[in-house]
């Protein structure tokens, strides 16, 4: 989830930011918008999988995500036909890998929890699929497109230890709003590169462990106190409120 990175690592120009309705940047939204026309794909085919017990035929998946493509907003005409193009490739061969799953065992797509009461708080946020097991567990899945990360480097401690977390707070969001349901499996599905797609058991521990990063971040907006980003800029990459903030560069 966007806004939980976001969040950790920005919190109050974020909250800011959206109460104030201040407009988002469209600077380098290519690779977001290629995203979301590949997730819009994705999405389409587990709901027909779910609905009518088998998945589109590649040619219909694929014309899903030609005709979300082009809804979508890109620098130009070249760069929206490289994006057509890998969009193409990659999801034709995606394809077997998502005929792996039997549709039964399709639980939710694009799964949202709105308004989610927490400590005098909210939770918000949107799961890209979850999966129910034959024993009443259930496993939940986020597409990312792009290259696949170092599992290595998916771990608390480490570079991409927020996909971590994002698996995290779902799992924890999606049994605080079903306290009788449980999931115990989670994984990061790179979908371009299907073969490094990164899965994890979660248990308790790990509740505890994303409660306490939102505890944590919500005292810091009640409190207008946050640690600014880090140096390397890698937390502001994709942030669409980069062009108003200079937080790198002050001390809080």
């Amino acid at each position: 989830c966007s806004a939980l990175n976001t969040y950790f690592s920005c919190p109050r120009q974020f909250l800011y930011a959206d109460i104030l309705k201040i407009p988002v940047s469209d600077e380098d939204k290519g690779s977001a918008n290629y995203g979301s026309a590949v997730h819009s794909a994705l999405q389409y085919a587990a709901k027909t999988a779910a609905d009518a017990g088998k998945y589109p035929d590649s040619g219909q998946f694929i014309e899903i995500f030609e005709k979300n493509l082009a809804m979508q907003k890109f620098e130009n005409a070249q760069v929206r036909t490289v994006f057509l193009e890998r969009g193409r490739k990659s999801l034709a061969n995606y394809y077997k890998y998502m005929l792996d799953t039997p549709p039964q065992r399709l639980f939710a797509a694009e799964y949202s929890f709105k308004y989610l009461p927490y400590n005098n708080h909210f939770l918000k946020g949107f799961i890209d699929r979850i999966e129910r097991n034959s024993d009443g567990t259930y496993e939940i899945f986020d597409y990312k497109t792009g290259e696949a990360k170092p599992k290595k480097q998916i771990a608390d401690g480490m570079n991409y230890e927020h996909y971590l977390d994002q698996l995290r707070f779902y799992k924890a969001a999606f049994e605080l709003e079903n306290p009788n349901s449980k999931a115990l499996r989670a994984g990061i599905i790179f979908v371009e590169e299907p073969e490094g797609s990164f899965y994890t058991d979660l248990t308790e521990e790990d509740n505890r462990l994303i409660f306490n990063k939102i505890n944590e971040a919500y005292e810091g907006i009640d409190a207008l106190k946050f640690n600014p980003p880090d140096k390397s800029g890698r937390d502001c990459s994709f942030c669409s409120y980069k062009h108003i903030c200079r937080l790198a560069d002050i001390n809080v």
